[in-house]
């Protein structure tokens, strides 16, 4: 029943929904959880993420069971890196290893972490992994569509 609630069009329900929904995943996404912080969304924000997440979670993301799995070779050649929270519970470690299986180019990095990417250990891993993919974009030469060879640099450094 709560997923449906933030779809009521009673604007009282739905903000409440918003609130009550947006308190549950805080407590369940984030390693250290502190059941006393406040939580940092205005009602109306917390309202339109819980619909958005009710909407996904309703229409099973919008992927059939075991797509990505089993759809995998049709990306392989796509680099890419996973950071898991180890102590993840809305998306399980196993979930990360049956990817990593089904795609052994993945770099998967698991670090001591839940879900929120506001840990951390995630939000540390992202920062490194997105560094580096800047510095391989910044020394890679690409062709342009004339045929001219051209580097390609992260939008911070150009001049």
């Amino acid at each position: 029943a709560a997923p449906r609630r933030p779809w009521c069009g009673c604007t009282g329900r739905w903000l409440s929904a918003g609130r009550a929904w947006r308190g549950w995943t805080g407590s369940c996404t984030s390693l250290m959880h502190d059941p006393d912080a406040p939580i940092d969304l205005d009602a109306q924000r917390a309202a339109l993420e819980a619909r958005i997440e009710a909407h996904y979670f309703r229409n099973a993301c919008f992927l059939a069971d075991r797509q990505l799995l089993e759809g995998v070779d049709r990306i392989r050649h796509i680099p890419a890196t996973l950071v898991q929270g180890r102590y993840d519970i809305a998306c399980p470690m196993k979930s990360a290893n049956d990817l990593a299986r089904a795609w052994p180019e993945l770099d998967l990095r698991i670090v001591l972490a839940g879900h929120s990417a506001f840990d951390e250990a995630i939000v540390d891993a992202l920062v490194r992994t997105t560094d580096a993919l800047a510095a391989a974009l910044s020394t890679s030469a690409h062709p342009d569509a004339e045929g001219t060879t051209r580097r390609l640099r992260p939008a911070h450094a150009r001049p």
